[in-house]
């Protein structure tokens, strides 16, 4: 009886988590305006572009703007010299700048595209 005890009380628990998470994924739908819906479709051209790159380069672009990392900490978690990840990233930039059409004075970029291509990386 004990063990049929725990498994109602995990499985309720399941279930309330599964209806917290469906009313917070229906929140935030109902929550994005037009404008973000826009904005989602150059997110989505950046990440295709990201996804094209080579596999190391790649992998510099998303720790450094997806996850948060700077380069020391990337070089730290990849086991390669910061010089490395310095020209790594550049290299990436420059692909991404080319993949997406943007030149480099124009920082008039959106969103992600600013943030990955023109923006500045935290060293």
């Amino acid at each position: 009886m004990w063990l049929f005890g725990i498994a109602r009380g995990t499985l309720l628990n399941h279930a309330r988590g599964e209806r917290r998470r469906l009313a917070l994924v229906d929140r935030i739908r109902s929550g994005m305006s037009r404008e973000q819906t826009a904005s989602s479709d150059v997110g989505t051209d950046v990440r295709d572009a990201v996804d094209r790159l080579d596999e190391n380069l790649a992998e510099i672009v998303k720790l450094i703007h997806w996850d948060g990392f700077t380069m020391p900490e990337a070089a730290t978690i990849l086991g390669v010299p910061l010089t490395t990840v310095r020209s790594r990233y550049r290299r990436a930039r420059e692909t991404l700048r080319e993949t997406l059409g943007i030149e480099r004075e124009n920082d008039s970029g959106v969103g992600a595209v600013a943030a990955i291509v023109t923006g500045p990386a935290r060293e």
